[in-house]
């Protein structure tokens, strides 16, 4: 179980990484020598694609470490992207990313040009849906199972 929750934070540090670099790009221009700008611009995109990259391999690991488990998790719905307001952090999640997505659907239809804006709220929306979709998975789940049982163990 502890594997399993190392490279659930492992894959929490990744979306992080990647919601870092959406958002740093908005910054990029401030950079005078282009140069160093394009340096910057190579960085942030390595630091994007490798951090999904990275997360991907960390879910495909946790999958195959969660199915070794025994679990009493709704097996109806089994990922955490079709799955919503499973969990308390679930929730929260899934009200962030609905707030997010219409924060993005009025800037587009309001056709607001403040890049810091239009990046911004694309971020917040990119991390709150991501972090929903794990929060609401079967393996954040079993993992919040486990630690109840381990709590009430203890007493």
């Amino acid at each position: 179980m502890k594997k399993l929750n190392l490279f659930f934070w492992c894959a929490v540090s990744c979306v992080l990484a990647e919601t870092s670099a959406l958002f740093s790009i908005q910054f990029l221009n401030l950079v005078k020598d282009e140069n160093i700008r394009g340096i910057l611009s190579y960085a942030v995109a390595a630091c994007f694609w490798l951090g999904i990259i990275s997360e991907i391999i960390f879910l495909c690991i946790m999958n195959g470490q969660s199915k070794k488990i025994p679990d009493n998790t709704d097996r109806k719905f089994p990922i955490g992207i079709i799955s919503f307001f499973k969990t308390t952090e679930g929730k929260i999640f899934d009200i962030l990313s609905i707030i997010f997505l219409i924060l993005v659907v009025m800037i587009i239809f309001m056709k607001i040009s403040s890049r810091l804006l239009i990046i911004s709220s694309l971020s917040a929306f990119f991390l709150s849906f991501q972090l929903r979709c794990f929060c609401n998975g079967r393996n954040y789940r079993k993992l919040k199972e486990y630690r109840n049982k381990k709590g009430e163990e203890n007493i």
